[in-house]
């Protein structure tokens, strides 16, 4: 499902940024890992500078609450004496908090005409443990019709050419989606 791109796999812990026309951060569980996410500074710091410079940049779950300018992980989780915090990349200007309520529901929304993924309907799910708190005025590229994503039916916060949701697309009823975003990488890197 490449759609005529080539992938070059990167791991946010391990290594450097390679160079790309566009990046995808799927999800995860950035909360187990996230004092190794915060002492990759190299990778952290590329993310917010490509992320600036308009590279497209498209996370879903664990990648958005990696996008977050910090993560807390809260006093009780993991048996933690006190609230942790770590920094993360700074892209979404704001806070991921662990844990929150669970949150395990199909999606189903569209995307706004401007975002990554054009105007389209689409269908996913989420299934979080977080809460992903944004400063106000965050734009959001999703508004859904089922689900609740980060913020009463908004999704996939958006910042210069990134976007990270809780909504992990289907790929299939997505197809189009992710036609428009290897498009956007190649408009990008002109």
């Amino acid at each position: 499902m490449a759609l005529g791109a080539t992938p070059v796999p990167f791991s946010v812990i391990h290594d450097r940024l390679p160079e790309a026309e566009g990046y995808i951060i799927g999800g995860g569980y950035p909360e187990l890992f996230a004092k190794d996410l915060e002492a990759n500074t190299s990778m952290r710091e590329a993310i917010r500078e490509i992320s600036a410079g308009g590279i497209p940049v498209y996370a879903e779950c664990g990648g958005l609450m990696y996008l977050t300018d910090t993560m807390i992980l809260r006093k009780g989780w993991r048996d933690l004496d006190n609230d942790v915090s770590y920094d993360m990349c700074g892209v979404f200007p704001g806070k991921t908090l662990m844990p929150a309520q669970r949150i395990v529901s199909y999606v189903e929304g569209m995307s706004m005409p401007g975002s990554l993924f054009g105007e389209a309907k689409f269908r996913g799910h989420e299934f979080h443990y977080s809460e992903v708190s944004l400063k106000p005025g965050t734009r959001f590229a999703y508004r859904l019709s089922r689900g609740r994503g980060i913020s009463d039916g908004n999704d996939g916060a958006l910042v210069n050419n990134s976007l990270g949701s809780y909504t992990h697309l289907h790929p299939v009823a997505s197809m189009g989606m992710f036609r428009n975003f290897v498009a956007c990488c190649r408009r990008a890197s002109r």
